[in-house]
């Protein structure tokens, strides 16, 4: 199975080559490095560099915002990636003052923030100005002067008259002057003799009247207003042309974000660096390697410098090695199935290979049109060639290219086609389609959907058969006989008598003793390791309730019709309503059916592509791996160059 047999090894070599050697390991990308307790001290560089990085993140990440692109669904998923040479990575560095642009992002970044808030300011006050704008009076002059007092308010208009009243008749010195009425609310000014004040703002208080206070500038409101708005303008002017700066250095986006991985890779090495155990001269380390790759790690050390020494070495009680899974070409995008449930354990069944058939056979079931098929398989086919991605994003484009030839085949079976109907087509089309077709999703569900629990049953048993053989294989020959092969047995039998039943078969019979006969047999093994007789029989009577399990486990593989049925119909329903635009109006009709047509299939092609990828493969990390897979295996995680925006060949 593909595990990768894993070695520790110990690396010695003279101190005056450890910069070079960090660099060929990394280079390489062969050996995890295993930290030491007696590795190197943090370095105060390593910091630096990291506070730098942090600040070229920032700056990137202010220069894509102000970009306003906003990236794609595909490259949410797989990224593309600039190809470079290490040498023209470090010149590109060398020759370009990142730090430069990194201050003058900055520096835009922190006065956009203040301008904007100004702006805000601004056009609240406006707002606030704006129902006293015909007054004529400048504002400074609002307020108690000698034995006079002006009082700016507002209230409720449906209060208006009543409040109004009542001030009036508090003092014959009061006058109540209307200025404006807005949004509910009559705004006025209320002059009053200074000597009654206090009695009147006791008044006031119990009355819905509510004091406005205004700036004390040495203008009327309306020109006041202007002012504000002056002063906006030169805001907004001025952060326009800090947006355009920004704009400007968009051209040294590439560079910055070489700039960001060449310090990832030199925070990588400074890390590194302190899993190293140094003395005087000489230099120690530990790692995992892929035995296969020791070789591979000798001479390339034997070409870099006499003066190092690699010398295989036991783990530490109870160190774990870490997993590395290789599979076949055909098998290498499945793995990424398997890395979302968690890497197999060293002495586990990489269980890649098993899923990739009903992984793509459900994937194709799910989708089952010939047309989105065909466009999935484009696109994807498309995107391996123009795009330079990742690995976990060409595994992710590789699955749904073979899930859309897959999707091509199956949906030749069920006569899928954008949702259309075959007898509608012309009998030169629609015959040569119709007799390639062995069912119909619509017409014939129930077919389907025993088809779907016939899946599940095929895959539970092979998923505990699975188990089986792993366990022959670790020569756990007890436990894959009575926990593996009598479940094989006895849920065979089941499967057999619910078969023999529905076709009332002279099998019945005999079937139904063969099922007895196995539940006895689980009911005496299962319990096999309690202490006691009683614990035995109970822990054995109790294991027959997995069999609930394995039902609930089949069922859930009628999930496949469902979302096989759902493609077909929305499919049907957009061209149904694409149909009845057709002649809605002249000419224009058709670019709208066009149109329909169009977005409709789109969107059905989008979700239908993320239901079939979500439930084809939870269909493997829930129901087929829970026969025989853990899974906990920690990564391996070798020292090498990892970076986010380039791609070094």
């Amino acid at each position: 199975m593909p595990v990768v047999p894993m070695q520790k090894v110990a690396l010695r070599g003279h101190r005056q080559i450890k910069s070079s050697l960090l660099n060929h390991l990394s280079r390489i990308g062969i050996l995890e490095l295993s930290p030491l307790s007696i590795g190197a001290p943090r370095k105060a560089e390593e910091a630096e560099l990291e506070m730098e990085q942090a600040e070229l993140r920032s700056a990137i990440e202010f220069l894509e915002a102000a970009s306003g692109r906003k990236k794609g669904f595909i490259e949410s998923f797989a990224p593309d990636k600039e190809p470079v040479t290490e040498e023209f990575l470090l010149q590109s560095v060398k020759e370009f003052d990142w730090k430069g642009i990194v201050k003058s992002v900055r520096d835009i970044e922190g006065q956009l923030p203040n301008l904007v808030n100004l702006e805000a300011r601004l056009t609240s006050e406006i707002d606030h100005l704006a129902p006293w704008q015909e007054l004529g009076i400048k504002l400074e002059e609002l307020n108690c002067e000698r034995q006079v007092c002006v009082f700016p308010g507002a209230v409720k208009t449906k209060d208006r008259d009543e409040v109004k009243h009542k001030l009036l008749r508090f003092s014959s010195f009061v006058e109540f002057s209307e200025v404006s009425e807005a949004r509910d609310k009559t705004y006025f000014l209320l002059y009053y003799l200074s000597a009654e004040e206090k009695p009147l703002t006791d008044l006031l208080l119990k009355t819905q009247v509510e004091k406005i206070v205004l700036p004390a500038a040495p203008r009327t409101p309306a020109r006041e207003i202007e002012h504000l708005k002056k002063l906006r303008s030169e805001a907004q002017n001025e952060r326009e042309k800090l947006l355009k700066e920004a704009q400007a250095l968009l051209k040294y986006l590439p560079q910055l974000n070489r700039a960001y991985d060449h310090l990832s890779i030199l925070i990588q090495l400074g890390r590194a660096e302190e899993k190293i155990a140094d003395t005087e001269h000489a230099f120690w380390l530990t790692g995992w390697i892929p035995k296969k790759k020791l070789a591979q790690l000798k001479s390339g050390l034997a070409k870099l410098s006499p003066l190092t020494e690699v010398q295989p070495i036991s783990p530490a009680e109870g160190e774990t090695p870490p997993t590395l899974i290789e599979n076949p070409p055909v098998f290498y995008p499945f793995e990424i199935i398997t890395r979302i449930f968690g890497l197999p354990r060293q002495n586990e069944i990489d269980p890649t290979a098993p899923l990739s058939f009903f992984y793509l056979f459900f994937f194709a079931l799910c989708l089952s049109d010939v047309g989105y098929g065909v466009i999935l398989a484009l696109v994807s086919y498309y995107l391996l060639k123009k795009l330079t991605l990742t690995e976990g994003g060409k595994k992710i484009i590789l699955l749904l290219f073979w899930g859309g030839v897959a999707t091509v085949l199956v949906g030749i079976l069920t006569g899928g086609y954008f949702g259309l109907d075959l007898n509608t087509l012309p009998p030169a089309v629609g015959n040569p389609l119709k007799s390639l077709q062995i069912i119909d999703p619509i017409k014939n569900p129930l077919n389907v959907l025993i088809f779907s629990l016939a899946c599940g049953v095929i895959q539970n048993l092979f998923g505990v058969s699975l188990g089986m053989y792993w366990k022959i294989k670790s020569r756990e020959y007890v436990s894959a006989v009575l926990d593996y092969g009598l479940w094989i047995y006895f849920l065979s039998c089941l499967v057999g008598l619910l078969v023999a039943g529905a076709l009332k078969s002279p099998a019945y019979g005999l079937l139904s003793w063969l099922s007895i006969i196995g539940a006895v047999l689980l009911v005496i093994t299962q319990g096999r390791s309690e202490p006691t007789i009683l614990k035995k029989a109970i822990f054995g009577l109790l294991s027959l309730y997995k069999t609930t399990g394995y039902l609930g486990d089949t069922l859930s593989y009628s999930r496949l019709l469902a979302l096989m049925m759902t493609t077909s119909i929305i499919g049907m329903v957009v061209n149904i309503i694409a149909m009845l635009t057709k002649d809605s109006i002249p000419i224009l009709g058709y670019v709208i059916m066009l149109l329909v047509l169009v977005i409709g299939h789109a969107f059905n092609l989008i979700v239908s592509v993320l239901g079939a990828f979500i439930h084809a493969a939870r269909l493997q990390l829930v129901e087929f791996f829970g026969k025989f897979y853990e899974g906990g295996g920690r990564e391996f995680r070798p020292l090498r160059r990892e970076t986010k925006y380039i791609l070094i060949k």
